[in-house]
């Protein structure tokens, strides 16, 4: 049973404050950025990240949750957004750069995400993943893991290029347009 896609699992988890990801994971996604990007956060949660973002770096920023209670959280902080199933993303527009951080892992459509995420990209897209761990669970919350090749093999058909930047126990890549 996968809980990510039941009605309140998310709320109930923002609703909490225990969704955090790795500090040296986020920094160095942030580091990827260019100043005054146009930023697309799929799975953005509260928009803390989205915040730090467009305070430090100017960018324009919007961001896409499963969660009413994280969204209604971020728009506190004045950043736009929407309550959106990444399985079947609806929005449309494009922006320089789309963020997915954690979310591939927990979603069973995650052809459909790659493909959509690169339809809303212009630039390139950054995408972060547990390496090779976090089985999927008998919560339901993690419904499978990656390796660097196996992410690789489900990207490499929507960009030109994939850079490694992986660190850690976090597989992140740079998928280049």
């Amino acid at each position: 049973m996968n809980r990510n896609l039941e009605p309140g699992y998310w709320d109930s988890q923002w609703g909490q404050n225990v969704k955090k990801f790795p500090k040296y994971t986020m920094n160095k996604i942030y580091g990827l950025i260019p100043y005054g990007s146009s930023v697309l956060d799929i799975g953005c949660g509260d928009g803390s990240f989205l915040l730090r973002l467009k305070n430090n770096l100017g960018c324009h920023v919007y961001g896409v949750d499963i969660s009413e209670v994280a969204i209604a959280k971020m728009k506190t902080l004045g950043i736009e957004g929407s309550v959106e199933n990444a399985e079947e993303l609806r929005i449309r527009g494009k922006w320089d750069i789309t963020v997915a951080t954690h979310i591939y892992e927990h979603i069973e459509k995650d052809d459909n995400l790659a493909k959509t995420q690169a339809r809303l990209t212009r630039q390139f897209a950054l995408i972060a993943v547990p390496n090779d761990c976090s089985y999927p669970e008998p919560t339901g919350e993690h419904v499978r893991k990656y390796t660097v090749q196996t992410l690789s093999d489900l990207l490499s058909p929507y960009y030109a290029k994939i850079e490694n930047h992986t660190l850690g126990n976090h597989i992140i890549f740079k998928c280049v347009k």
